[in-house]
């Protein structure tokens, strides 16, 4: 396989692999082993997107997202915080603006909600909420209001 071949297996994989794992993110309720294999996946699509060298800070940021996500709805708090804070600090780094900023909190109050730590999942909700005003494209603005809008639900 050459080195172009390998870098076109990894960005088909990790798009695949991201997409499998919203089907499992999406479902109103989730088997163990339907669990497990969302966490498979998300950490299968990250490698492959780190691994595809033109990959961007929006996509490392994006996949360190969806491991937080996926961490969160299987109930493990700390690891779904350590992907939260990645992608904070990434998106600070690499200036992704209020859109991904945005997203970070909204994964730091997630991974705080399933900590049982409503004091601090507020805060980042605040945090999102006024980051979310800041995004200029309304697509990118609802997405994530409908977002802060299950979490609160949620809680």
């Amino acid at each position: 396989m050459s080195d172009q071949d390998l870098q076109i297996y990894h960005r088909k994989l990790a798009v695949s692999t991201f997409n499998a794992c919203w089907k499992l993110i999406d479902l109103p309720e989730r088997t163990t082993e339907e669990a497990l294999e969302m966490i498979r996946l998300a950490e299968v699509s990250y490698w492959h997107w780190m691994a595809y060298d033109d990959h961007t800070s929006e996509n490392e940021g994006i996949g360190l997202w969806q491991l937080s996500r996926v961490y969160a709805l299987a109930g493990q708090a700390e690891t779904s915080m350590h992907y939260a804070l990645r992608y904070a600090a990434l998106a600070q780094e690499a200036k992704l603006g209020p859109f991904h900023e945005g997203y970070a909190s909204e994964a730091k109050a997630r991974a705080c909600a399933v900590a049982g730590d409503s004091a601090s999942a507020e805060k980042a909700m605040g945090e999102a909420r006024t980051l979310l005003r800041q995004i200029q494209d309304k697509e990118s603005r609802d997405m994530l209001e409908a977002d802060l809008r299950q979490l609160a639900a949620q809680r």
